[in-house]
């Protein structure tokens, strides 16, 4: 009766022990794969954002560039503006230097046939 005792009587490690090393076992292997699938989904989101950012580094570009075409053209109309201004303030003072001119060969006719007097 004793040696039966000592047979059904187990502590529970001992009885189960090669259950639970299965157990830890299969615990550790799903531990990887759970830890290797979300490996996967880092790198796949990873590359993901690499493709998101290189598209945005040519969007980035393509703007650059056409900011810069804009701001040429605007410099370009800005000159524009500007030699025209020069060109009209060149004409306008043409213009007063001419009627000056008029105006005192104009006095100076009138002085000479004395109409400069007024009556």
């Amino acid at each position: 009766m004793l040696a039966l005792k000592d047979l059904s009587w187990q502590p529970f490690d001992a009885r189960f022990k090669s259950f639970l090393q299965n157990f830890n076992q299969h615990t550790n292997t799903l531990e990887k794969e759970l830890s290797l699938r979300h490996a996967t989904q880092v790198l796949e989101e990873f590359e993901s954002l690499q493709k998101t950012i290189s598209q945005t580094e040519q969007l980035v570009q393509a703007l650059r560039t056409e900011t810069s075409a804009i701001e040429q053209d605007r410099k370009r109309r800005e000159d524009e503006r500007t030699a025209g201004r020069s060109k009209l303030r060149r004409k306008i003072q043409a213009v007063d230097d001419f009627d000056r001119k008029s105006y005192s060969t104009t006095n100076k006719m009138d002085q000479t046939s004395g109409m400069g007097t007024g009556f």
